[in-house]
C-alpha cells in the first residue's frame, strides 16, 4: 500500500545507494487480486534494482537523456563520487531542460530551415540571420539525418515575433525555410474569412 500511495510511479529506495537501489515502475493492476496481495507484503528490497544506473552532478543533460532512453529507465540517482546519493534525475526533469533550453524567454519564431547535408551551409544560414539581418537567435538545433539523406533540417528559434523578413532573406539565398515548420508552414495555410 505504502508503495501504491507514496511512490506510484518511482520509489526512492537508496539512502545509501552501496546499500541498495531504485525501485522501478512496475504493470501491477490495482484490480489484480493476487498482484495486489502482494504489493501489500513485498518490502522495497525484494522489488528495486540493485545494478544501478547513476549519474553525477557535473554529468550533462544529454548524457543522461542517453542513458534514460538506453536504459529504458524514468529516473537516475544522482551521486557525489564516493556513491552518496544527492538526488534524483527524473524524465520530467531532463524534458523541462531541454524545453528551457529550446524556448525562448521573450517573443520569438521558429522557423526550420533545409540544409544541404554539407559544410558551411548552418554557417551560412546563420550568417544571413545574424549579420546581415542583426537578427538574435535563441537556440539552433540540428537533429541528425536519415543515413544516406542529402539535407539536414535546422530548427532556428528567432528572437523576433515577425520572421519575414528572415524567411525572405534565406530563401532568396536559395534554403526552403517552414515557418514555423516545413510540413506546417503558416504561408501555405487557407487565411480566415478567405
Amino acid at each position: 500500500e505504502l508503495l501504491r500511495v507514496h511512490a506510484p510511479e518511482y520509489v526512492e529506495a537508496v539512502q545509501r545507494l552501496s546499500a541498495a537501489g531504485t525501485a522501478t515502475p512496475s504493470p501491477l493492476a490495482a484490480d489484480d487480486a493476487e498482484r495486489a496481495a502482494f504489493l501489500g507484503r513485498a518490502t522495497v528490497a525484494q522489488v528495486m534494482t540493485r545494478d544501478v544506473v547513476t549519474v553525477g552532478p557535473h554529468d550533462t543533460v544529454e548524457d543522461a537523456a542517453c542513458l534514460l532512453h538506453r536504459h529504458r529507465i524514468g529516473a537516475l540517482p544522482v551521486v557525489d563520487a564516493a556513491g552518496g546519493l544527492l538526488g534524483m534525475l527524473s524524465e520530467s526533469d531532463v524534458v523541462r531542460a531541454f524545453v528551457e533550453i529550446l524556448s525562448a524567454s521573450g517573443p520569438a519564431s521558429r522557423l526550420e530551415v533545409a540544409l544541404p547535408d554539407r559544410p558551411g551551409e548552418l554557417a551560412r544560414a546563420v550568417r544571413i540571420l545574424g549579420e546581415e539581418l542583426g537578427l538574435n537567435l535563441n537556440s539552433v538545433l540540428v537533429p541528425p539525418a536519415p543515413p544516406g539523406a542529402e539535407r539536414r533540417t535546422a530548427i532556428v528559434h528567432l528572437a523576433t515575433i515577425d520572421p519575414r523578413e528572415a524567411v525572405a532573406a534565406l530563401e532568396a539565398a536559395g534554403f526552403q525555410v517552414g515557418w514555423p515548420s516545413l510540413e506546417g508552414d503558416l504561408r501555405s495555410l487557407p487565411r480566415e474569412g478567405g
